[in-house]
């Protein structure tokens, strides 16, 4: 495994992963292409990922609503254990199927975001939209502690269908849901699974660099920008993942 490409990886991951989410398509496939399992690749990846991702959240931390993430915090946190609980025991056949189909939709409602809200707010009452954001970032979280990948664009999609905050906070809500659940599923890794430590401290390394340049970059985007940047990473992804 080349240490300066791993390093950069990190780097990258870490930046379009606080700006946009799915870093994890450029550290995830070249933690495999250096030897690692796509299973033990998934470990390390979401390990090294943890650093970078709570700076990120913290460098958005003003744009976080107040009060507004409170109720998600626990579910992301409770997903984040499931997933990676499911990851140590479920086979990779079980994602590599449906993980492409999910991002797929993700990324169409990130597009559609404004026309499905509106639909919604027509159709159901605000309690309903409630809940069914939290189901919602429940489904995601345990996504993310299965599968690191593209979680990022999935927080986006819900969290922009459950009110209209804006693109900033919506992508700040996103920044610390996803600290929240690689942390919690890392916790998992580090107890019940083999790391492999080398790889994850220079991604780590790699994601704490990067991690403030994302915001920096995330902040310059406009909420349309954004929004198709995160849809077209999105395909991106279910691109690199059905090839």
């Amino acid at each position: 495994m080349d240490p300066v490409l791993t390093l950069a990886a990190g780097f990258a991951a870490g930046a379009v992963n606080t700006a946009v989410g799915s870093g994890s398509l450029v550290s995830f496939p070249l933690l495999m292409a250096g030897g690692l399992s796509p299973v033990h690749a998934n470990i390390a990846n979401t390990v090294g990922l943890v650093p970078g991702s709570l700076l990120g959240a913290y460098a958005y931390r003003a744009e976080v609503p107040r009060g507004g993430h409170r109720s998600f915090v626990p579910l992301a946190v409770a997903g984040g254990l499931a997933g990676a609980c499911l990851l140590t025991r479920l086979p990779a056949a079980v994602f590599e199927a449906a993980v492409p189909v999910i991002v797929l939709v993700a990324s169409v409602l990130v597009l559609t975001q404004r026309q499905v809200a509106g639909a919604l707010d027509r159709a159901l009452s605000p309690r309903s939209r409630r809940v069914g954001g939290r189901a919602g970032v429940l489904a995601t979280s345990v996504y993310g502690g299965y599968f690191s990948a593209a979680q990022g664009v999935l927080f986006t999609a819900v969290l922009g269908l459950v009110d209209d905050a804006g693109a900033q906070a919506t992508n700040a809500r996103k920044n610390l849901l996803q600290a929240l659940v690689n942390t919690a599923a890392a916790s998992v890794f580090v107890v019940s699974a083999h790391v492999s430590w080398a790889p994850v401290a220079l991604v780590a390394a790699g994601g704490l660099a990067g991690a403030p340049v994302g915001a920096a970059a995330g902040r310059r985007l406009s909420a349309r920008a954004l929004r198709t940047l995160v849809a077209l990473v999105g395909l991106a992804t279910v691109v690199r993942l059905v090839v």
